[in-house]
């Protein structure tokens, strides 16, 4: 195959002056903030008149580029080679591309012989990566291919497929968006054989197998730096066959913000072929997930991708001072969502070097005076002291965020943080109240157990994001509206581990498990007592308490984890603040 194909072209760049697509119409623009085109297509003929400036790379016993034009002509015209005089119509290339740049990068391809190289086979490479600002609208850098006929110009028709995808949902802080068409191989180098102008297909070539070619990167090069409701971008793709895209936003850091995966046709298990259309594009839309915690003022989060975690370096001590500080390392957020550590060693405070993910609320007016080294310590209070007295205030923002030990650090400033009192823009409504129960959306949270097999993997609370669409081969969910979900168990809405990755992956869903949380009651143990769940909320409730949302507002056991039991959602339930929940945050993204 490639052996018979002329020479790979390394690094080949696309056309500085974009494709631009124009309704039904593709035309290429002269140059930025013109009007002007360049090669438009004639509805009928699909021929082109070209304006000055334009470059073809012709095929002739060798690739040959063509003269800047210095006027604009129709197909008919005949055009100046570089290294040679005009090329008579007689003389023409076996074939041509458009734009140049396909196959020119800035330097003369070596050339092969005709027995190496034929009109009816040659190689191309797709970038891997697109400057947003160049194929975002209308502007695509669609390549294109003519075959030389004698007496008739040459007449260009797309060699891919364009994929027209609108983004929506895109947070503010995106420094670039990935495109990810799983094993689909849509960047590099590629061949086409047998050339039919309108008809040919991409073949895929062997590369690296650690090569990302079924990713393509557009890069925010400044076209946005607020929220976006939706951004349409046009991508060159080979044809053939595709079943899904996904999707993922990133910051400058390279963390992903928010990402779903789309299916290319409603039905998942029958994908789309996409051929070369030269006057239309195959159109997806794809909505990034977010979940709306204020009304009035419209502010959108995402969760963090699970439980925060940390590894005990030395427990808090029980002797001397009423009120002790052990050190913590490693900060970090759990694997998935699901994963909960609950009763372990770690999280009884038994044992240095162990594993927590259940902390104390440290709040502002805390009479303890914590060093700096400490302020992402395990706060533990001996025999029951309570040395966290706030008084009156209320609310009180955290002392030491938890969203601090990655802001700024691994992540930008003011990433993480974590749901809050939300008085903002006259809203009223604390944070975990949104998101939980009182959002306006057909789906907002309902209760769950995954499994695996026989195996429980997980119980929790499935949080929706405003914009959900419920997947294609997941079974419906019950009691999901608003305020649906205290009226169900965990054990009425069972699921396969398979369906939640569904859930996650194309749904856009949060998972908050069950965790238990830290007692004092004769010693450090962990018991189910606030709920089966319970997160930490930023403010107090009160002296000597903080916010929690549990998942069951009740004092529960096994039985009701594993009966019928139905428990109340209270997304503010009190605490006292020397116990210990588990922490999930959440970032802003407009």
């Amino acid at each position: 195959m490639l052996a018979a194909c002329a020479k790979q072209v390394e690094n080949a760049a696309v056309e500085a002056a974009p494709v631009k697509a124009s309704g039904n119409v593709v035309f290429i623009q002269a140059k930025a903030g013109s009007d002007a085109t360049k090669a438009e297509i004639d509805n009928s003929t699909a021929k082109f008149t070209w304006s000055a400036g334009d470059q073809i790379a012709v095929y002739a016993n060798g690739y040959k580029l063509s003269d800047a034009l210095a006027e604009g002509g129709t197909n008919s015209a005949t055009f100046a080679f570089s290294g040679d005089n005009v090329l008579a119509d007689e003389n023409r290339a076996d074939f041509a591309v458009f734009p140049a740049s396909l196959v020119f990068d800035g330097s003369t391809p070596t050339a092969v012989s005709e027995s190496e190289h034929n009109a009816e086979c040659f190689t191309l490479t797709l970038p891997g990566s697109y400057k947003l600002s160049e194929i975002q609208g209308d502007a695509s850098p669609v390549p294109m291919i003519a075959t030389n006929v004698a007496g008739a110009g040459l007449e260009f028709k797309h060699i891919c497929a364009l994929l027209r995808i609108t983004v929506e949902a895109v947070p503010k802080s995106t420094s670039y968006i990935t495109f990810d068409f799983h094993d689909n191989k849509v960047q590099g180098d590629f061949s086409i054989a047998d050339v039919v102008v309108g008809t040919s297909t991409l073949e895929a070539t062997e590369t690296d197998p650690e090569y990302d070619d079924d990713i393509i990167t557009v890069i925010n090069d400044g076209v946005f730096s607020t929220f976006q409701d939706a951004i349409t971008v046009n991508i060159p793709v080979p044809t053939g066959s595709y079943t899904f895209v996904t999707v993922t936003s990133y910051d400058a850091t390279d963390h992903a913000i928010n990402a779903i995966t789309k299916s290319i046709k409603e039905v998942e298990s029958v994908p789309a072929t996409w051929t070369a259309a030269r006057k239309s594009a195959h159109k997806v839309k794809a909505s990034l997930p977010y979940f709306t915690t204020n009304l009035k003022t419209y502010k959108k989060v995402v969760f963090a991708p699970g439980n925060l975690q940390a590894t005990i370096t030395s427990r808090p001590t029980t002797d001397g001072d009423d009120t002790a500080v052990g050190s913590a390392e490693n900060w970090r957020f759990a694997e998935h969502q699901y994963d909960a550590l609950g009763d372990c060693e770690g999280n009884r405070l038994a044992k240095n070097g162990a594993d927590i993910d259940l902390f104390s609320w440290i709040g502002q007016s805390a009479t303890y005076d914590y060093a700096d080294d400490q302020k992402y310590g395990v706060l533990w209070p001996n025999n029951g002291a309570d040395l966290l007295h706030v008084g009156t205030t209320h609310p009180e923002k955290i002392k030491y965020s938890w969203g601090d030990i990655f802001n700024g650090i691994s992540y930008p400033a003011d990433t993480w943080r974590l749901p809050n009192a939300d008085k903002e823009g006259g809203e009223g409504s604390p944070e975990w109240t949104r998101l939980v129960s009182a959002r306006n959306c057909s789906y907002v949270a309902t209760k769950a157990t995954l499994i695996n097999g026989e195996d429980t993997v997980a119980r929790g609370l499935i949080i929706f994001p405003d914009n959900y669409k419920h997947p294609y081969g997941v079974k419906e969910l019950t009691n999901c509206g608003r305020d649906k979900a205290s009226s169900i168990h965990y054990a009425e809405n069972v699921i396969s581990l398979d369906e939640w990755n569904t859930l996650e992956k194309m749904g856009g869903c949060a998972f908050l498990p069950v965790t238990s949380n830290r007692i004092r009651s004769g010693g450090a143990k962990v018991n189910i007592n606030l709920g089966d769940a319970a997160y930490w909320g930023c403010y107090s409730t009160g002296a000597n308490f903080g916010c929690v949302m549990v998942a069951c507002d009740a004092k529960v056991c096994n039985k009701s984890l594993e009966g019928t039991d139905k428990t109340s959602i209270n997304p503010q339930k009190s605490s006292q603040r020397k116990n210990g929940c588990a922490v999930r945050l959440i970032r802003d993204i407009n």
